[in-house]
C-alpha cells in the first residue's frame, strides 16, 4: 500500500534537488478523480494507502545550484482551504523539512509557484499568518496566473492574506523565461489558468520537469481521462497532458511529481500506443 513521499534527494550534473514534505491530503478516490470507476481502481490498488483512500501530497522541492537556491512551489503551510475530493488535510511541517535538509529560509534565493492554490503556495506564508516565510527570496508566478486571482475568491485559492503579503514584490513570468540560467518556465495551463510547469536544463540530454499539479498520480499516466477534482478546467487540463507527454517522454527526462506517493522520482515512458511510470530510487 501506498503512502506520501518522505523526504529524498536526487542529483543532476552538480545540482541537487530535494523533496520537501510539508503534509497531504487523503480522500476517496472516487471523488478524488471524477472520471475513474471501482473496476479501473482495482487495477490501481498500490497507489492508494491502507485504507483504500487517495493520496495527493503537499511540499515543495529544493533546488541547489551555483548561486541560487530555489524553491519550487511551498506546500500548504498554516492554511487549511477546502479542497475538492480532499477528506483529511495535513501540512505545515515544510519547516522541519527544511531544518533536516540544512536549508535555512533566509537562503532560499527564488521561490517559484507552478500555481496559486492554497496546497501548493500556503506555505508562503510565515506563521504570523501575514509576512513571508522567505524573506530574501524573489517570488514568481506566471501572469496569467496572477491575473486571475486578483479578481477571484474560491474554497482552493491562495487567500487573501497570502496575495496581499506576496502583492509588493511578486514577479511575473512567462513562457520561455528562465528564473536561472538552467530554469525554463513552461506553459502548462488547464489545473488553473496560469498553472506552469518548470524545466532544468543543466546541459547535455539529461533534464528534469517539475510537474506541479499537471498529474497528481502515476495512474493518471495510463488512464487519460481521469481528471482531477481541483483541475479548474479538466478538458483543457488533458489536453495540456496529451499535447506535453511527447516531451515529457523524451530520452534523458526525468519529471519531479510531488503529488506522488512513494517517490516524486522517475520517468514517464511510453509502452506502445501507452505510457507508464518508472519510479527513480532517490540518491538518499
Amino acid at each position: 500500500m501506498a503512502d506520501f513521499a518522505p523526504q529524498q534527494s536526487v542529483t543532476l550534473a552538480d545540482i541537487e534537488i530535494t523533496w520537501l514534505p510539508d503534509g497531504g491530503g487523503r480522500g476517496d478516490p472516487l471523488a478524488l478523480y471524477p472520471g475513474s470507476d471501482p473496476t479501473g481502481w482495482s487495477l490501481y490498488r498500490k497507489w492508494l494507502d491502507a485504507e483504500g483512500l487517495g493520496l495527493a501530497g503537499v511540499g515543495a522541492f529544493a533546488i541547489r545550484m551555483p548561486g541560487q537556491l530555489v524553491l519550487v512551489d511551498a506546500g500548504l503551510g498554516p492554511l487549511r482551504p477546502d479542497l475538492a475530493g480532499i477528506d483529511r488535510l495535513d501540512g505545515g511541517h515544510l519547516p522541519a523539512s527544511l531544518e533536516a535538509a540544512g536549508i535555512a529560509p533566509d537562503a532560499v534565493t527564488d521561490l517559484f509557484f507552478t500555481h496559486l492554490h492554497a496546497d501548493s503556495a500556503g506555505g508562503a506564508l510565515a506563521a504570523d499568518g501575514a509576512s513571508l516565510a522567505f524573506p530574501n527570496a524573489r517570488h514568481l508566478v506566471h501572469t496569467a496566473e496572477w491575473d486571475h486571482w486578483q479578481a477571484r475568491e474560491e474554497p482552493a485559492g491562495p487567500g487573501t492574506a497570502l496575495l496581499t503579503a506576496l502583492a509588493p514584490g511578486i514577479q511575473r513570468v512567462a513562457e520561455g523565461d528562465r528564473i536561472a540560467p538552467s530554469l525554463r518556465v513552461v506553459d502548462a495551463f488547464g489545473h488553473t489558468p496560469g498553472h506552469a510547469m518548470l524545466m532544468l536544463e543543466p546541459g547535455g540530454e539529461e533534464r528534469l520537469c517539475f510537474l506541479g499539479d499537471l498529474l497528481f498520480g502515476p495512474q493518471q499516466i495510463e488512464q487519460p481521462t481521469w481528471s482531477v477534482a481541483s483541475d479548474g478546467d479538466p478538458d483543457a487540463a488533458r489536453a495540456c497532458r496529451d499535447g506535453l507527454y511527447p516531451e515529457l517522454v523524451r530520452h534523458g527526462t526525468s519529471v519531479a511529481a510531488g503529488r506522488f506517493p512513494g517517490t516524486p522520482f522517475g520517468q514517464i515512458r511510453g509502452l506502445g500506443y501507452g505510457r507508464m511510470w518508472l519510479p527513480r530510487p532517490p540518491a538518499r
